[in-house]
């Protein structure tokens, strides 16, 4: 989120509200550089939209930014800060902390945040992840595209759990069926597949789903 527009609490705003289509998301998003940034305006529409999901939803606040918050909202919203840093003269860290109070006040399972490009510029990060109000708080630097791909594959597996533990499923063969041997004559023992809900095949074995005959 940018600064100084011409209004109150207006440095960010939500381009999607809640949906199960990821091209809505990405056709709605325009990342851009230029600016400053206002790390509180971005968690206050995060805010708005959490406390409006069901009750019985996990919930995952993914927090991006390329740089150290240089704004923050007066009691007004009326935008203050430099612009620059966030070592402004008699507001030292003033926009950091007005950020973290914002992340403690609403409850999410998990608050991930994610820099984008040289990890200096974004070193305030991983204290606004360690100030919010979650059961799970993570910070991933995106030095790279290999390593901010790394992070959103870690974000997903961290977020994907399987809703059981310790279930056997026994299903009975009839006399019809023939094994599966190998060229020595031995059963060869079976693999048991799984895949998520968009037909990404998982590593069932990290998981722990086997298969035995």
């Amino acid at each position: 989120s940018k600064g100084h527009r011409e209004q109150a609490w207006d440095d960010a705003e939500i381009s999607v509200e809640w949906t199960d289509q990821a091209g809505a998301i990405t056709s709605a998003s325009f990342p851009s550089s230029d600016g400053g940034t206002n790390y509180q305006a971005g968690l206050l529409s995060a805010e708005e939209l959490i406390t409006s999901a069901r009750s019985t939803a996990k919930k995952a606040v993914i927090f991006i930014s390329d740089g150290d918050p240089t704004y923050r909202y007066n009691m007004n919203g009326m935008t203050e800060g430099n612009g620059n840093n966030d070592a402004e003269r008699g507001a030292e860290g003033a926009n950091l902390e007005a950020a973290k109070k914002e992340a403690e006040k609403f409850y999410t399972d998990y608050f991930f945040t994610v820099g984008v490009g040289p990890e200096e510029n974004y070193e305030k990060l991983t204290n606004l992840a360690e100030a919010a109000n979650a059961k799970t708080t993570k910070s991933y630097a995106g030095t790279t595209v290999q390593n901010l791909n790394q992070a959103f594959n870690d974000i997903q597996a961290e977020i994907t759990k399987i809703a059981c533990r310790n279930v056997s499923i026994c299903d009975p063969l009839s006399e019809n069926v023939e094994m599966v041997t190998g060229a020595d004559g031995e059963v060869i023992n079976p693999q048991a597949v799984v895949y998520d809900a968009q037909g990404n095949q998982l590593d069932a074995e990290s998981l722990g789903i086997t298969a035995t005959y």
